[in-house]
Formats: C-alpha cells, structure tokens, sequence
C-alpha cells in the first residue's frame, strides 16, 4: 500500500464476510451534520461516564442526585460546548515534484471537535468510512465496517483505518478556488438594462 489512493480504491473491492460489497463515496454537508450529533452524543456520553465514575462511593441518596445531576449537565452540552481539539496533518510539500522528492511537513492546527472525533477517534473514523459506504451498500452496519479492519485475531490495523478515514475526509473536503482543484465557473454575460 504506497499511499492512501490506493489503499482507498483497495478498500472500495473488499467484500465483507457476509458477500456484501462496500462502495464508498465521498461525505456531503448531510453526512457532517450526523458526524457532529454522533460525536456530541459519545462526547455526551463520555462526560456522564466521568462524572459517574466513583458514584459508589457516595451515600445512596447522594448517588441518585449525582447520576440525575450528570444527566442534566450532559443533556445541555450542545456542539457550541465541544472543545476543540489539535490535530497533526502531513502534507506534501510540493505536489509538482516526482512523489521521491517530496517532503512531508507536519501541520498542527485546532480543529472543531468533530473534526478532530472522525479523523483521530478510531470511532469516529470507523463512523465516516461507515457513512461513505451505507448509501451505496443497503444494510452494512458499523460492525461490517470495522471487521473490515480486523484481522482473524481481532487486532485492529489503526494504520490502515486511519490512511482509508484521512482519504475519505480528503475526498470530501469542498474545492477551494485558488487551490488548482476547484472546478471553473463560467462568467455570466450581463445583460444591458
């Protein structure tokens, strides 16, 4: 696998254990909103596990007001609440050049919460790859997804996940004019009036 192109392609051919096959496409504006309520909901679930953690150790009738609290405070969080969080992108440091020459740069920057949840979170990688494949694969569900990075142990290759989420994300990410990848737009004619 030489780089994440292929591993992509390689990834749309695999056929699941159950003779589905998994075709992926790139996420659009839908599939980000259900990425960000998805990882407001595990990060709302997260914050109740924490804040329930040592509940035992309270008096009985401290621990139901604790576990009632909990699921109030949690039930507020709303995405404006997430943190954001940094991330660490590679990137070719010029495109031009034979893939030999290139050089690799490290860019850090802060990212939304959910950015950061579907490209760095194994979860949330395995969610995006599941969304991708879903439309085109009626009745694959998350678990397909991530046996399909699962060797007959059951040890997950992160490595291979994570190249197959950071492709898809780049896939999906809009075009940018001025960036040589958007597409060209026509100018309209004004009309006289």
């Amino acid at each position: 696998m030489s780089n994440g192109t292929e591993v992509f392609r390689q990834f749309t051919s695999v056929k699941l254990s159950n003779g589905k096959a998994v075709n992926l496409r790139a996420l659009g504006i839908g599939d980000f909103a259900n990425i960000e309520q998805e990882a407001l909901r595990l990060y709302r679930r997260d914050m109740i596990r924490t804040w329930t953690d040592n509940v035992d150790l309270m008096p009985t009738d401290k621990a139901n007001e604790w576990i009632h609290d909990a699921f109030t405070r949690a039930e507020k969080i709303s995405l404006n609440d997430l943190p954001s969080k940094t991330i660490i992108q590679h990137h070719p440091d010029d495109m031009e050049k034979p893939a030999d020459d290139r050089r690799v740069l490290r860019v850090i920057t802060n990212a939304p919460y959910a950015n950061y949840w579907m490209g760095e979170e194994v979860d949330g990688q395995i969610y995006s790859i599941w969304l991708a494949a879903k439309h085109d694969t009626p009745g694959v569900t998350i678990a397909d997804i991530d046996d399909l990075f699962r060797d007959d142990e059951g040890r997950l290759s992160e490595a291979d996940l994570h190249l197959v989420a950071q492709t898809l994300g780049e896939l999906s990410a809009p075009k940018i004019a001025g960036n040589g990848q958007a597409p060209h737009r026509r100018r309209r004619k004004r009309g006289r009036g």
